[in-house]
């Protein structure tokens, strides 16, 4: 009996990233189409995903005043209402600024960007709540909250 893995799941990621989405499924599909009899019995099939990453972030401030910035820049866009300021380029350094935030020489700059980014949040919001009709706004499809 071995307890331990046969190697590091860390180490198939390159790999996983240099086969693709397509390779996986395509793996995939060819491990199920080997295990087919098997299949053809069973009620249920298992698929161990647990060397597969992650894309999860923790949803900081700034992350979700970022979010509104871009949802407010989609609406605008969408509904061709014209913006006096769309802040992308601004709120994209702000966000990069408020990463590692926790370091001693970068604590107060990243939290001046947080700052920052919730005032740019509430102007766009405050600036499309003045600019839409309110036939614009009873439309759910381009509501401000997030899904």
């Amino acid at each position: 009996m071995n307890h331990q893995p046969p190697c590091d799941p860390s180490d198939w990621s390159p790999i996983r990233d240099r086969m693709g989405q397509a390779g996986v499924e395509k793996i995939f599909a060819s491990s199920v189409q080997w295990h087919q009899k098997e299949i053809k019995k069973s009620s249920m099939v298992l698929s161990d995903t647990t060397v597969q990453g992650n894309n999860v972030t923790f949803p900081t401030d700034a992350k979700l005043n970022q979010k509104v910035i871009d949802q407010c820049h989609k609406i605008a866009k969408k509904e061709k209402i014209p913006q006096r300021q769309t802040d992308a380029k601004a709120s994209k350094e702000l966000l990069r600024q408020t990463f590692n935030g926790k370091h001693p020489r970068r604590a107060q700059k990243a939290k001046k960007a947080t700052s920052k980014l919730k005032t740019l949040a509430g102007r766009q919001v405050r600036e499309l709540g003045r600019k839409r009709t309110p036939q614009q706004k009873s439309h759910p499809s381009t509501s401000i909250r997030s899904k």
